[in-house]
């Protein structure tokens, strides 16, 4: 069972806030961010230009960490992404994760097969509500094993967890079972990440790690538009995993309105 006190992680951001050099904090949530496009209208045109979006005119020799689209996409990635900036796709059926487990898979292959660098893939909350831990376990250990090397990031939808102990609990049930990072939100229901289930996860991979020695990692996104926001969640990451761990193998940050919001905070800092 976790505990948390809700004020002291208002407390952590209000010290935090008060210490941090925004500037430099808004530069590192830049080259953490996955730059995204998942909506039901996108076509090549649009995919083309979030790809020119990722090259960060404004600011010298800052790219972004990753494009994230839908997998029919990768030809374009393939073709015209630089080649520092990870080809990020979802899978696993995005965003509600209710389809067996056999098409999954199946989804999770050709976006392998096609190129891509990350998997993030949504838990089946289902599942999780109706206390299948095992099966929740085991759709995550399977989508390992196809990615084997590639990056599989799970999400947690955890808006719909209705409480943080849920949170903290599908949080170890994932990364036990192969996750390499722990996602917030896919960005499409009506609440997305929160900073309270951010630091609940944050206690899981720090749990997880005492336990096994394996870090793990975690991404938040899912209704962070604002420059200020991405800096909550970068002081959080700073408190409990440490500063000289944020880059971006261990802390992501998604949007996919947040990249023009930080690049215009960053110029008028």
């Amino acid at each position: 069972m976790i505990q948390i006190d809700k004020n002291i992680i208002d407390n952590i951001l209000k010290e935090g806030k008060e210490t941090i050099n925004r500037k430099d904090a808004a530069i590192n949530c830049l080259r953490c961010l996955d730059l995204t496009s998942l909506n039901s209208e996108d076509n090549a045109n649009s995919i083309r230009k979030l790809i020119e979006n990722s090259h960060i005119k404004e600011l010298e020799n800052i790219k972004v960490a990753g494009l994230c689209v839908y997998p029919n996409f990768l030809p374009l990635l393939n073709n015209t992404l630089d080649k520092d900036i990870k080809k990020v796709v979802v899978a696993g059926y995005f965003p509600s994760g209710q389809n067996p487990i056999e098409l999954k898979l199946n989804e999770i292959k050709f976006a392998i097969d096609n190129g891509a660098e990350e998997v993030d893939i949504v838990m089946n909350r289902g599942l999780f509500l109706e206390g299948k831990f095992d099966e929740v376990s085991q759709e995550t250990f399977l989508a390992k094993q196809i990615c084997k090397d590639i990056t599989l990031k799970v999400i947690l939808e955890t808006g719909e967890l209705n409480s943080l102990e849920n949170v903290y609990k599908a949080s170890l049930i994932n990364l036990e079972a192969g996750a390499d990072f722990i996602k917030t939100s896919t960005g499409k229901t009506s609440k997305g990440a929160d900073i309270y289930s951010f630091a609940v996860m944050l206690k899981a991979i720090e749990d997880y790690e005492n336990q096994t020695k394996i870090l793990k990692s975690i991404k938040a996104a899912g209704g962070i538009v604002t420059a200020e926001q991405a800096i909550e969640y970068h002081i959080l990451f700073s408190h409990f995993r440490g500063s000289q761990r944020l880059n971006s193998k261990y802390f992501r940050i998604g949007g996919s309105r947040l990249k023009d919001n930080l690049v215009s905070f960053i110029l008028n800092r």
